[in-house]
């Protein structure tokens, strides 16, 4: 869940009752409808914005949950703080 709130995955597909593997159909429906779902936001977007949208979404992954920027000397990389 914590991937969720950092906004790196968009969703949790959960898994059938006894795995992905006993149920290959259903899972395979939901991950389809999942798919189709998330995409849908991007129909009437152009490529540009898409692109700006993916790139801004990226960049903001964890700046709300305690990282920031490196203060370290060559200022690279993210430090985390509670």
């Amino acid at each position: 869940m914590q991937l969720l709130k950092l906004g790196v995955i968009d969703e949790i597909v959960y898994e059938p009752l006894g795995g992905a593997h006993r149920d290959p159909e259903t899972i395979a429906a939901d991950i389809k409808h999942a798919i189709m779902k998330n995409l849908k936001s991007f129909e009437n977007l152009s490529k540009e914005e898409i692109y700006d949208h993916r790139k801004a979404k990226f960049l903001q992954i964890g700046r709300d949950r305690g990282f920031s920027k490196s203060s370290n000397i060559d200022g690279a990389g993210l430090t985390y703080t509670e």
